[in-house]
């Protein structure tokens, strides 16, 4: 039998020391990864009621608005007959329109941003209307 010599156990202790050190900055690393994906849902939770409570309320609007003007419509049909001009009338349409595809290009947009937001949100995604 060999006899015990310190100098025999000296790589096991570096070898000890290399993978202690090695845990502890691997579980420094997760745990601050942890944190930020933490704070990325919290954030994407805000956004997402905040955009639901938007669109609620867009959607709200919107339906009064087009109850608002089917009634208007209503009331110049019987006032003015079929010969009226609706010229101005159209015009307000194609404004209030091109108001709503705006909203929604913008609603896309913060949706998209909320999407980013989320872990391993990888698309982009682009409004495609125009």
């Amino acid at each position: 039998m060999r006899p015990f010599h310190v100098d025999q156990w000296q790589p096991f202790a570096i070898t000890s020391a290399v993978v202690f050190l090695c845990t502890f900055v691997v579980k420094d690393i997760l745990i601050r990864k942890l944190k930020d994906r933490c704070e990325s849902l919290t954030s994407a939770e805000t956004k997402y009621t905040s955009y639901l409570g938007q669109s609620g309320l867009s959607v709200q609007m919107l339906n009064f608005q087009q109850q608002l003007e089917a009634s208007r419509i209503e009331i110049l049909r019987a006032s003015h007959g079929p010969d009226r001009d609706y010229s101005s009338l159209i015009l307000q349409n194609v404004i209030a329109a091109q108001q709503v595809k705006n909203d929604l290009a913008a609603t896309f947009k913060g949706l998209s941003d909320l999407i980013d937001v989320l872990p391993c949100a990888s698309p982009k995604f682009s409004p495609t209307l125009k």
